[in-house]
C-alpha cells in the first residue's frame, strides 16, 4: 500500500513538471499520456496552463510532503491540511513582512530619564530554522534611556517582529538588542531569552527538561558590571508565580505558619525561612536576605503541607540575622 501511494505521488509530480513545461513551450509533452493522467486521478487544476499562484505552490509542497510520509492527502482529515498548514506557516513567519519603523509607529518620546527600563516575561514563539519546529519561552528586555523612551508595548512588538521568523535563539537575541539600540540610541540595552526547543525535546537527544538561555549586552550593560548585575538580578528575581521549570510543572508558592513561604516544584517541597542553606536561594535566583532549606517534614502535596502547619517547625522566636554573603 505504501509503495502504491508513493508511486502515485511520483507520477503526479512528473505530470505537474511536464504540464508546466508544456505551458512554457506551448506544446504537449509526449512523456505524459492521457492514460497516465486518468489512472493517477490528477487533480483538474493541474491541467491549467496558467502558472500556479504562490499559495497553490505552498499547498502543493505540503501535499507532496504528505505523500512522501505515506499519507493520502485526499482522505477526509487531510483534505484541507495543505491550505491550513500554508496559512499557519505564513503566520509563524509574518515577521518577514513587517517593518521595524512601522512597528515602532513613532512611539518614541523625549523624556528626561536615564534610569533602567525593563520589561520581563515576554512570551515568545519562534521556529527553529534547522528543523522547522517551534521553540518558545520568555524574553527579558531592558534599556538605559538617553533622553528618549519608547512605548512599553513596542518592546513586545519588536520581540514579536524578530521571533516570527525562521530563527536560531542566538541571532534572535542579538537582533532584538541591536534593533532597540539603533532606534533609541540609549546608554545601553540588555536582552535575555530563555527557551525550550522542541527540536531537542521531540527528536534528536530528546531532552524535554533542557532550557536554553542566551543574552546580548550592549553599551553600559556590557561595559559596566554594576548595570549588568542589576539587570541580571532583576531577571532572576522575576515573580515566582511566573517561574516555570523546564519540565513545565512550574513552581507554586504559599505562605506557611510563622510567615515562611513554601514552594513546590515537580513534587519537591522547600520552605523559605530566615535561616538555612543559601544554595537553594541561588537556585531560585536570589531573594536576599532570605534563604531556602528542605522542609523539616516532607508532605505529599502543598495542601497537606499547609494543613499540617508547615513552616512552624524548628523556627526560633528570634532568628539570628542572615550571614552576609
Amino acid at each position: 500500500m505504501l509503495a502504491a501511494v508513493r508511486s502515485s505521488g511520483l507520477a503526479q509530480r512528473a505530470f505537474v513538471r511536464a504540464s508546466r513545461g508544456a505551458a512554457c513551450s506551448g506544446g504537449a509533452d509526449p512523456r505524459v499520456s492521457p492514460a497516465l493522467i486518468h489512472s493517477q486521478k490528477i487533480r483538474p487544476r493541474y491541467f491549467s496552463t496558467e502558472p500556479p499562484a504562490e499559495g497553490d505552490r505552498a499547498e502543493d509542497a505540503v501535499r507532496v510532503l504528505l505523500e512522501e510520509l505515506g499519507e493520502d492527502p485526499s482522505r477526509e482529515g487531510l483534505l484541507k491540511t495543505p491550505k491550513r498548514y500554508a496559512k499557519a506557516m505564513k503566520f509563524f513567519t509574518q515577521g518577514y513582512t513587517q517593518d521595524l519603523k512601522v512597528v515602532l509607529n513613532n512611539a518614541i518620546f523625549t523624556e528626561d530619564s536615564d534610569e533602567m527600563v525593563m520589561l520581563r516575561n515576554i512570551d515568545i514563539f519562534s521556529m527553529c530554522e534547522h528543523h522547522l519546529v517551534p521553540f518558545y519561552g520568555r524574553a527579558h528586555i531592558a534599556y538605559l534611556p538617553r533622553g528618549k523612551v519608547v512605548g512599553l508595548s513596542k518592546l513586545v512588538r519588536v520581540a514579536e517582529l524578530f521571533s516570527r521568523r525562521l530563527q536560531v535563539q542566538e541571532r534572535l537575541t542579538k537582533q532584538i538588542a541591536t534593533a532597540l539600540n539603533d532606534s533609541l540610541e540609549p546608554h545601553g540595552v540588555g536582552v535575555v531569552i530563555e527557551c525550550v526547543h522542541l527540536c531537542m525535546a521531540m527528536r534528536g537527544v530528546q531532552k524535554p527538561h533542557s532550557t536554553t538561555i542566551t543574552s546580548c549586552m550592549l553599551g553600559d550593560f556590557k561595559t559596566d558590571a554594576r548595570t549588568r548585575n542589576e539587570f541580571l538580578h532583576l531577571v532572576r528575581s522575576a515573580p515566582l508565580s511566573h517561574v516555570g521549570s523546564s519540565a513545565g510543572q512550574g513552581l507554586s508558592e504559599a505562605v506557611g505558619h510563622g510567615g515562611s513561604r513554601i514552594f513546590e516544584s515537580d513534587g519537591v517541597h522547600l520552605e523559605r525561612t530566615s535561616q538555612g542553606s543559601q544554595l537553594f536561594d541561588k537556585m531560585l535566583g536570589g531573594h536576599q536576605p532570605n534563604t531556602l532549606r528542605p522542609m523539616t517534614k516532607p508532605h505529599r502535596s502543598m495542601g497537606q503541607a499547609l494543613s499540617e502547619g508547615a513552616g512552624a517547625h524548628d523556627l526560633p522566636e528570634n532568628p539570628p540575622p542572615p550571614a552576609s554573603p
